[in-house]
């Protein structure tokens, strides 16, 4: 509720909420201790009025003082909001006849093929004496279809974000 009050989009949420006074305890008191008298005073003031039209004015002048008192001590609320956003990803990919080229591999490049290939994870570590039995496994990948399965393998998009 207090997110709609403050009118935070739907991608904002308050972290932290403090409510505090401008000026300490002290003027406080000082503040209450002359409403106080000043109160007593405008009650002794009107002795020509009922008892029960006086209490009234005391109560509403009492109220009346208590707002101003509460506006000299300076309230504030402060709020530390974050944001959080979608980042989006443009992914461009070429479609030309060049793309169906079958590369020549070394094994670092055997290596990134099977990362895209999801053959291996992206924190797992890459042994370049085992490149050819990995070779093996995912084959000879056209660009193209590295480029699709980058795109399906959810890891990796994860992993650059």
């Amino acid at each position: 509720m207090l997110e709609k009050i403050l009118g935070l989009d739907s991608n904002q949420q308050i972290d932290s909420l403090t409510i505090g006074w401008n000026h300490g305890p002290v003027i406080a008191i000082s503040l209450i201790i002359v409403a106080v008298i000043f109160s007593i005073y405008l009650y002794r003031s009107e002795n020509q009025l009922p008892k029960s039209r006086r209490v009234l004015m005391t109560v509403c002048q009492s109220l009346a003082l208590l707002i101003l008192i509460i506006i000299f001590m300076g309230p504030f609320a402060k709020i530390t909001k974050s944001n959080s956003y979608k980042r989006n990803m443009l992914v461009l990919i070429d479609t030309s006849s060049s793309m169906a080229t079958k590369d020549q591999r070394n094994a670092n490049s055997i290596e990134e093929a099977a990362r895209a290939l999801g053959e291996i994870k992206p924190s797992q570590d890459f042994d370049p004496g085992k490149a050819n039995e990995i070779q093996t496994k995912i084959g000879n990948p056209s660009r193209i279809e590295l480029a699709e399965a980058t795109i399906e393998n959810s890891k990796v998009i994860s992993d650059l974000k």
